[in-house]
């Protein structure tokens, strides 16, 4: 598995997780993001690293939640500063591109 689907996958669980945090039926928007980490995690796609990309989709929901109501404005910005963070952090502590072995 490439490593943008698996971005996009864990991001897909930031958002989820994050409307089911505003929503007003958010508890029922846990189980998916639940089921989708859980399937995540099944296929080993677990590193810590994903975290960022989790992080990136926390902050486009509250970018989103910025642009629809207007009273949350702040949330613009507080959701590019997630959404850029998970992005600079993921290359910076992103996939290797050497496994050799220690001296």
């Amino acid at each position: 598995m490439a490593v943008l689907p698996r971005f996009l996958a864990w991001a897909a669980v930031g958002v989820l997780f994050m409307v089911g945090c505003i929503a007003p039926v958010g508890f029922l928007i846990w189980l998916p993001a639940a089921v989708l980490a859980g399937l995540l995690v099944t296929l080993k796609v677990r590193s810590p690293r994903y975290f960022f990309a989790f992080v990136g989709g926390l902050g486009v929901t509250l970018m989103t939640l910025g642009l629809i109501n207007g009273t949350y404005v702040l949330m613009l910005l507080f959701g590019s500063v997630l959404v850029a963070g998970g992005i600079v952090f993921f290359a910076a502590f992103g996939p290797r591109t050497s496994h050799a072995d220690p001296p």
